[in-house]
């Protein structure tokens, strides 16, 4: 099918089948759906207030997040996810406790050295280690900048392993990430008025 004489790539069967073919080589359908899944309650986990209720609904994805990897013969990430969820609960227990990272990093490396595939563990693991650290020690700009940067790192693993649910996630992510950034910006830039009370409570020199 032609547009102007432009050939749109969706309406080539060929492009079709070789879509196919990838799902199929990639853990097939019910795989996808299972991480289209695992992102979508990722996603929604942010919007939760309650951060105890946050990191529970977070410690359910790892779990869903195993199972896809797992299916995607991708064992760093999956292994990995276990891990994390693991990770989850002991920060629970013990909020901002620098040991945690440190426990994390060395068990990640250890599971890494286990199920290495090359680039996409390699990609996997900088972004579980990064993701915990900035997690656990950063704030405000610092911090969106630094899961903009794993995000990044899990791209690269997800178009590796043939992760829909894992692109779409880190798609979703970051462009909260960067939404967030702006506003904060936006803020920083914009005039502040001061009001009358404001005004007459001010420090005289």
């Amino acid at each position: 099918m032609d547009v102007g004489g432009l050939a749109l790539p969706w309406s080539d069967s060929s492009a079709w089948t070789e879509l196919a073919s990838l799902l199929s080589c990639s853990g097939g359908w019910p795989a996808q759906t299972l991480g289209l899944a695992a992102g979508a309650m990722t996603v929604a986990s942010y919007s939760v207030r309650n951060e105890r209720a946050m990191l529970r609904i977070l410690m359910g994805a790892m779990g869903l997040w195993a199972i896809h990897y797992g299916w995607l013969d991708a064992w760093t990430a999956a292994l990995g996810s276990l891990a994390a969820a693991v990770r989850l609960q002991a920060t629970l227990w013990r909020p901002g406790d620098a040991r945690i990272t440190g426990a994390f990093a060395g068990v990640a490396l250890l599971l890494s050295a286990l199920s290495w595939e090359g680039l996409s563990s390699a990609a996997a693991l900088a972004g579980m280690v990064l993701a915990a650290g900035a997690t656990n020690h950063l704030t405000g700009t610092r911090l969106r900048l630094a899961l903009i940067a794993v995000s990044a790192l899990w791209v690269v693993h997800h178009i590796l392993v043939g992760s829909l649910g894992g692109l779409a996630t880190e798609a979703a992510l970051t462009s909260v990430n960067l939404l967030h950034l702006w506003r904060g910006r936006a803020l920083a830039h914009r005039p502040q008025k001061i009001t009358p009370s404001v005004e007459f409570n001010a420090p005289r020199p």
